[in-house]
């Protein structure tokens, strides 16, 4: 299941502290203690709001959409630099090096 990798593979992320998960009606929300991923499940992929702004990332797939190209993000509760989108499972490792910077990011405010 697309999620539960994403899931896992996000709580790997955690070091000397633990993430806080939120699940919201339409989405799942990662902190540390600020907001650095937001998660919004669709029929056939995920969306991923990543609080970090698009100038900073190190995106070397040219997976990241500058969330400032866009008016909204359909159910999204937060607000981020950065859209991924993932189809698939082997999408994992290259999203994970970017929700990683975003996560450091949100450590270093």
């Amino acid at each position: 299941h697309l999620f539960e990798s994403l899931r896992s593979a996000v709580i790997a992320l955690q070091h000397d502290r633990e993430l806080i998960e939120i699940a919201g009606p339409r989405t799942i929300t990662y902190y540390d203690p600020d907001f650095f991923l937001e998660i919004i499940p669709r029929q056939h992929r995920l969306d991923l709001l990543l609080s970090i702004d698009f100038a900073d990332i190190d995106d070397p797939f040219t997976l990241a959409e500058d969330m400032e190209t866009r008016s909204f993000l359909l159910h999204a509760t937060q607000h981020g630099g950065v859209v991924l989108y993932m189809n698939e499972p082997h999408e994992l490792n290259q999203m994970i090096p970017l929700i990683r910077q975003s996560l450091n990011a949100a450590r270093s405010n």
